[in-house]
Order: C-alpha cells, then structure tokens, then sequence
C-alpha cells in the first residue's frame, strides 16, 4: 500500500498541444517551465509534444485548459496539470510551485522553483546596459 502512495519519480514532462494549431503562448509555456527546471538543476525532461504523438514514457503532461479531456483520454494513467490562456503566467508559476514542493526529483536549486526567489526569466535592457 505505502507504494501506491508514493509516486514515482519524475523524469518527463510533456507540454502537448493540438496538432492543428501551437499558439505563440504555449512555446512561452513550455520555455518557461523549462527554463526554470534547468535553472533549480532538476533532472527532468520538458518536451513540446503533438497531444496526438503524446509519448508514453511521460510523468505529467502539461495542457491547455481546452485539451484537458483529451489529455485524459490519450494518458489516462499520466497526471495533468491545465493552464489557461488568460493567466498562463500565473499558471506556470503554480506548476512550479507545486512540483517545488512535491519531492519526486532532486534539484541543486530549488529556490528557482519559487516566485518570491526567483531571478527573472526575461532580461531588460536599456541600450547594451542590462537593468535587472
């Protein structure tokens, strides 16, 4: 039973889309994630996948909050996680601080993982002086 509550260690996120369409917002997603990830030292693969290609190898599949039942249908065994369109900013910020606190892989830095710690992912810039 104590295995069945423990789940297994995460190694693949997928970040799917609809194969007819993959919106500017979801590459900025998927980057996002990602970037954080590398960032904290995760050991954990973030792939922009076709939903229709979805890989079965995958630990949790990252969707837009329209695909969720298709999502469900194509990985029933696989954790979702939906982000919407309107607030995917704050949606990813709340993957990360979900998977910040889930424990299923090893990070060097986790404070990456968190908003209030974080360094910015976009650099500003006035000139060729950097302001952040």
């Amino acid at each position: 039973m104590a295995e069945e509550d423990t789940p297994r260690p995460l190694t693949k996120i997928v970040c799917a889309y609809d194969l007819g369409a993959l919106p500017t917002w979801w590459v900025m997603v998927h980057r996002s994630i990602k970037t954080r990830l590398e960032r904290a030292g995760a050991r954990v693969r973030v792939e922009l996948t076709p939903l229709s290609s979805f890989p079965q190898d995958a630990d949790l599949v990252v969707i837009p909050a329209e695909l969720a039942v298709a999502a469900v249908a194509v990985a029933p065994n696989v954790e979702c996680f939906a982000i919407g369109k309107e607030d995917h900013g704050g949606g990813v910020a709340r993957l990360l601080e979900h998977l910040a606190q889930d424990a299923r892989f090893e990070m060097s830095e986790p404070s990456e993982l968190t908003t209030e710690d974080a360094k910015p992912i976009i650099s500003r810039w006035v000139g060729s002086e950097r302001i952040d």
